[in-house]
């Protein structure tokens, strides 16, 4: 990028010169101008009027009426061109005594080949001439009134031109350059900020190709002069809004402060008044007022960067630029502004300097930020991919740490089971027939139970859960279960003889749980119903299973509560359990494709599964 800002200083002082040497091939002596207000008179009224001199470069600011310019053209052997700057100048008229027929009109508005000399540049032909004589320029815009004239011989002004396009082709091309790169980096990282940067540099292109005349040299045999016109205001007053979002996004990461956001949101109000105006057909109006607007918008960014941001409220990527190299730009950005701007309200002469300082603007404004957002772009890659290996990193320990916590798992159940088989064989050996057995029996189910869960939940953390699917018969897989819990006194089966096809282990440890819970907390003399039967859920066939039991004395669960791991009833304390099978039901359940449901209606505790058949 160094050569890239070498390059354009090299243009710049290769055009200023060539300025200057323009300067010395200069046939005017004299300048002065009147404002037609009323956008009417006649040349012969016209030539009534008191004409004011001035120097250089004709700065009248937005008006709705026209200016006529009396030029004295000194004595000349040869024909001399009439050269006007700038290109988007809408519409001039040529009064010279010396040439014969009707009045010579060119204007940004018209095709290139109406002009008396092809060029980027609106000119005239001046026929010679054995005397001195005052021509009459009329100039119609409705852009801001900006004129600067030159009179030169042929060849000069064709050498000139050469010299001048190839500066303002380097310009065009060093902004198109910088627009594709910010789109290539936005398209790397998808960022709001360098995409809404991109766009704004990309009117910064469509501005300076048509600002400089290339746009009507090279479009001119596609395009009407007049819609390129059109295009040229619409991007004038559509630029602001950009620029005010683009930084907008931008001082958010520095943490800008409540009441600078809404400054923001009002002048993009006042910006999309402009943008109605112009589309109304105030068009002198809407750019008068955009260029207020703009000058406004440059001294409130800079104002924003200064007061308005907190460093509290900065986000992570407000470490990619330091606030005072952002401060720095804002500073930049509004000196070279001010000199852009205030020439084109009439406010200010710079001199011919005025005529390109927007372009020096683009330039240096984009170079200078071209740098920042790279940086900008560079530093927030290389966060992300420390970002992502600390992520990566923290994911490895986390799949270590489940592993480990699976393998503690497994061993403890392998190390605790075998021991309790032994215990109940000794149990029940020692204690066979008296009261104790029961109790002792209880106690070792107990402690197998929750060994049983623990591991089931060491399964489903280390996802190591796989469905192993087999066709079964519903109800005979029902009248097992009971059975296994002996229960045949308490549960009443009501089941369809449908065939499923899952994983039947799963499915046992579902309605295991959810029948040990029945069993444990409903009242002990009470009937507990468990049903099966086909049921279609969002058109795809499955299977329903109910178990209903009465409440017991303990109450009903939380229903916001109940398949939350470790939640148990405040009331269940005395009762065995480890808070996890609810949980695991529903995480099974899940594993099956399907849904688990908590209710409580007219003092029944109710939990219906459906999972796909």
């Amino acid at each position: 990028m160094h050569r890239v800002f070498i390059i354009f200083l090299g243009m710049l002082l290769l055009f200023i010169g060539q300025a200057a040497h323009a300067q010395d091939n200069d046939y005017i002596v004299s300048q002065s101008y009147y404002a037609d207000k009323t956008n009417q008179l006649s040349l012969d009224e016209v030539k009534a009027q008191v004409f004011k001199p001035y120097e250089g470069l004709l700065t009248g600011g937005f008006s709705k009426g026209a200016y006529w310019i009396k030029l004295g053209i000194r004595a000349h052997a040869q024909d001399l061109v009439l050269k006007i700057r700038p290109a988007y100048t809408n519409e001039l008229t040529l009064y010279d005594p010396a040439s014969t027929g009707p009045p010579k009109v060119s204007g940004s508005r018209f095709q290139l080949d109406d002009a008396d000399v092809e060029a980027a540049s609106l000119n005239f032909l001046l026929p010679p001439s054995v005397e001195d004589r005052d021509v009459f320029l009329r100039v119609k815009s409705v852009s801001s009134y900006l004129v600067y004239v030159e009179a030169m011989p042929l060849s000069a002004f064709k050498r000139t031109e050469r010299t001048e396009n190839l500066i303002y082709a380097g310009y065009v091309m060093l902004t198109l350059i910088l627009t594709v790169w910010l789109f290539i980096t936005w398209l790397m990282n998808r960022e709001r900020v360098i995409g809404m940067f991109a766009v704004q540099q990309f009117f910064a292109f469509l501005h300076t190709f048509i600002a400089v005349g290339l746009a009507r040299v090279f479009l001119d045999r596609y395009i009407s002069g007049a819609l390129i016109n059109e295009v040229f205001r619409l991007v004038l007053v559509t630029y602001p809004l950009i620029g005010l979002v683009a930084n907008l996004l931008l001082l958010r990461e520095y943490g800008l402060k409540k009441g600078f956001r809404s400054v923001f949101h009002l002048l993009m109000g006042a910006s999309l008044l402009v943008i109605g105006l112009f589309l109304t057909g105030h068009e002198v109006t809407a750019l008068n007022i955009n260029a207020q607007l703009l000058l406004v918008m440059m001294g409130f960014f800079w104002i924003s960067a200064i007061f308005g941001t907190d460093k509290r409220r900065a986000s992570a990527a407000s470490n990619a630029v330091q606030l005072n190299a952002l401060r720095l730009f804002y500073s930049f950005n509004l000196t070279v502004w001010l000199i852009a701007v205030l020439p084109l309200l009439g406010l200010i002469s710079t001199g011919p300097i005025a005529l390109h300082s927007l372009f020096v603007y683009n330039m240096m404004s984009s170079l200078m930020f071209f740098f920042l957002l790279q940086y900008r772009a560079r530093w927030l890659l290389k966060h992300e991919v420390a970002r992502a290996t600390t992520l990566k990193a923290e994911a490895t320990q986390e799949r270590q740490r489940r592993e480990e916590q699976s393998m503690l798992m497994a061993m403890l159940s392998h190390e605790i089971k075998t021991p309790l088989s032994v215990l109940k064989l000794v149990v029940d050996e020692k204690v066979a027939g008296s009261d104790l057995e029961g109790h002792a029996n209880r106690a070792v189910s107990n402690i197998d139970f929750i060994v049983n869960r623990c591991l089931q939940l060491g399964k489903l953390d280390a996802e190591a859960i796989r469905l192993v699917p087999s066709k079964f018969y519903l109800a005979n897989f029902l009248a097992t279960l009971v059975v296994y819990h002996k229960a045949q006194e308490r549960v009443k089966i009501v089941c369809q003889e449908l065939l499923l096809h899952a994983d039947e282990d799963i499915l046992r440890v579902v309605l295991s749980n959810l029948l040990d819970n029945a069993l444990k907390y409903s009242p002990s003399e009470s009937q507990i119903e468990l049903t099966g039967e086909a049921a279609e859920v969002a058109g795809k066939s499955g299977v329903r299973i109910t178990v209903s039991s009465d409440l017991g004395p303990l109450g009903a669960p939380d229903p916001d509560q109940v398949f939350k791991k470790y939640y148990r009833n405040m009331s269940a304390s005395k009762i065995s359990g480890s808070g996890l099978g609810l949980f695991l039901v529903q995480q099974l359940v899940t594993v099956l494709g399907g849904t688990v449901v908590y209710s409580h209606i007219n003092r029944q505790v109710r939990f219906t599964v459906w999972m796909p058949t």
